[in-house]
C-alpha cells in the first residue's frame, strides 16, 4: 500500500472517530467544519456508488425521517424557525450515507472504534488532571463553598465545568458508547485484549460515577445488566456474582459520592418537571393530533411563561427536557410515530422468518436513546443527533460485515 492509499485508508476512520467527541465538547461551528471535512474526505473513497446502492435499504430509515421533518417544516406557521431546526438533521442523513457508502471493512471499523476509545481515554486523563489542578490551586475556595452549601458536593459539581462547561449527560453518553464497545469487544473482532478491555471498563465506569449524571448512569447500569445476562446466560454463578458487583458498586457510589447522593435525593423537586405539565396540557388541548409547528416548542413555552407566574426557583430555562413531549407538542402523534420509527428501524429488522434481527451493540444504542429521550432533548440537539446517526450506522455496518463473513 503506497502512502496516498494508506492516508486514504486511515483518514476517514480517524475523522469519523473524532466527530462525536467534537460534537459534545465543541461549538456548532466547529462541528459543522468537521462534518464538512468528513464529507470532502468521503468523496475520495472507492466504490461509493456501488456501496450506496447495496446499502440503500439501511439508509432509507434516516431518509424517511428527514423527509417527514422537511414536510413538517413546509407546513410550519413560522418557516424561519422551523428551517433552523431542520438544519440539525443534516448530519442525521449525511453520516449514514458516508458510513454505508464507504468501503468500511472490519479492519477500518476497528480503527474507528479504537481511535474513538483512545481519544476518550485522553479526555478522561486530561479531565482528571484538570480536577487535581483545581483542587490544589483553589483549595481555599472549595472550603468556602463547602461552608456555603453545607455539604461536599462542590468539587464534583465543578468537574464538567472544568472541561469547557461540557454537558455532563452527553459526555456520559460518549462513555456509555465506549462501554458498549468494550462489553461487545468480541463482536467487534477484539478491538482490545480482554485484560485491556477490563481495565478500560473500570476506568470509564469510575469516571461515569464521578460525573454523576443520573439518567446516563441508569442507562449504563441497564446496559451492563443486559450484557452480563446475555453473555453469561448459561453460567448462573457468574451472573449472580456480576449482579452483586453491579449492585455493590451502586450502593458504594451512592454513599461515597456526595453529589450523586444529592442529585438522586433532589429528583422529586426538580424544577424542570414544571414544564412537563405545562406542555402536556397543551398537547391534550390539541387532541394529541395538532402540533404547534416543527421546531416551535420553545417559542410556545416562552409565550406561556410570559402569561403566567413562573414558580420555578433553580431552573428557569424554556427547554422541555423530554424529547417525546417536545415532539408531541410540535408535530402531534404523527411526529411521535416517526420519532419511534427512527429510534428502532435502523437498529432492528425482521427477517423472512419473522424473527427480529439485531445485535447487542444495536440493542444498547436503542436503549440509550429511548431512555435518554425521557429527560433530554436528545434528538433536538446536534450532539445527540451525531451520536445516534454515527454509532447506529457504524454498529449496523459492523453487524452486516460479521454476518456476511459468518455466512461465507
Amino acid at each position: 500500500m503506497n502512502l496516498i492509499n494508506k492516508i486514504r485508508y486511515y483518514l476517514l476512520p480517524i475523522l469519523l472517530s473524532v466527530l462525536p467527541i467534537i460534537a459534545v465538547f465543541f461549538t456548532i461551528k466547529v462541528i459543522s467544519i468537521v462534518i464538512i471535512i468528513n464529507l470532502i474526505v468521503f468523496f475520495f473513497e472507492k466504490g461509493i456508488k456501488q456501496n450506496f446502492k447495496k446499502n440503500l435499504v439501511y439508509i432509507k430509515p434516516y431518509l424517511i425521517f428527514c423527509l417527514f421533518c422537511i414536510l413538517a417544516t413546509l407546513l410550519s406557521k413560522n418557516l424561519a424557525v422551523s428551517v433552523k431546526s431542520l438544519e440539525r438533521y443534516t448530519s442525521l442523513l449525511l453520516l449514514p450515507i458516508i458510513i454505508f457508502s464507504s468501503d468500511l471493512d472490519n479492519k477500518r471499523i476497528k480503527i474507528i472504534l479504537k481511535s474513538f476509545i483512545f481519544i476518550m481515554v485522553g479526555v478522561s486523563l486530561f479531565s482528571i488532571g484538570k480536577l487535581i489542578w483545581f483542587v490544589n490551586v483553589y483549595g481555599d475556595w472549595i472550603e468556602v463553598m463547602r461552608g456555603v452549601n453545607k455539604n461536599d458536593t462542590y468539587v464534583q459539581f465543578k468537574y464538567p465545568h472544568l472541561m469547557w462547561d461540557v454537558h455532563p449527560s452527553y459526555w456520559s453518553y460518549l462513555m456509555i458508547i465506549v462501554n458498549v464497545i468494550l462489553l461487545n469487544n468480541k463482536s467487534f473482532n477484539k478491538v482490545f485484549s480482554k485484560k485491556t478491555a477490563l481495565i478500560l471498563l473500570i476506568l470509564f465506569n469510575l469516571n461515569l460515577f464521578y460525573l454523576s449524571a443520573r439518567i446516563p448512569l441508569a442507562i449504563n447500569i441497564l446496559i451492563h445488566v443486559i450484557s452480563v445476562t446475555y453473555f453469561f446466560k448459561e453460567k448462573l454463578k457468574i451472573i449472580v456474582l456480576l449482579y452483586l458487583l453491579i449492585i455493590s458498586s451502586m450502593i458504594l457510589a451512592y454513599f461515597q459520592l456526595p453529589f450523586l447522593k444529592y442529585k438522586i435525593q433532589s429528583i422529586p423537586n426538580d424544577d424542570r418537571f414544571f414544564l412537563w405539565s405545562l406542555t402536556y396540557d397543551k398537547i391534550e388541548s390539541n387532541d394529541y393530533v395538532y402540533g404547534e409547528g416543527f421546531g416551535l416548542g420553545r417559542l410556545y413555552i416562552e409565550s406561556e411563561l410570559n402569561n403566567i407566574k413562573d414558580p420555578r426557583i433553580d431552573f428557569k430555562g424554556t427547554e422541555i427536557h423530554n424529547q417525546y413531549l417536545s415532539v408531541l407538542l410540535e408535530t402531534g402523534i404523527l411526529g411521535l410515530f416517526f420519532l419511534i420509527y427512527i429510534y428502532f428501524k435502523p437498529c432492528f429488522s425482521i427477517n423472512s422468518k419473522f424473527k427480529i434481527d439485531s445485535s447487542m451493540p444495536l440493542i444498547s444504542i436503542t436503549f440509550l436513546i429511548l431512555i435518554a429521550s425521557i429527560i433530554e432533548p436528545f434528538f433536538t440537539v446536534i450532539k445527540g443527533i451525531v451520536i445516534f446517526a454515527l454509532f447506529s450506522s457504524l454498529f449496523k455496518i459492523s453487524y452486516l460485515n460479521n454476518k456476511k463473513q459468518f455466512n461465507v
